[in-house]
């Protein structure tokens, strides 16, 4: 039973994932955005886990996002995943600035 027990309880430095942030993944990779909290990457249009260095690092050297980094802006643009809270919060904003523009069309004043 003695073969089992840790000699030494984790550490805080054991732990480092956690302490870096999205943003600080989008500064090292220039390839890489975030949206809604998550790190995408942009020309493959894929969720990439930004705790561990080296599954970006895998990520960036694999076959498909060499393959996908040839194409055109243009392209990578249109396929650009956003989250579902980004999406609505788009709408949203969008739907308010239709619903403001009609009440301007409704109040202003007709020349006559």
């Amino acid at each position: 039973m003695e073969r089992f027990i840790r000699p030494n309880p984790p550490t805080a430095s054991n732990f480092k994932l956690a302490n870096i942030t999205v943003a600080e993944r989008v500064k090292q990779y220039k390839e890489l955005h975030v949206d809604g909290g998550k790190l995408f990457c942009t020309p493959c249009n894929k969720v990439v886990d930004h705790r561990r260095n080296s599954t970006i690092r895998d990520h960036l050297s694999s076959a498909y996002h060499l393959k996908r980094k040839i194409e055109t802006p243009a392209d990578i643009a249109l396929k650009r995943q956003t989250t579902i809270t980004t999406r609505i919060a788009r709408h949203t904003t969008a739907a308010a600035e239709s619903r403001i523009a009609l009440r301007r069309i409704k109040i202003a004043p007709r020349g006559i």
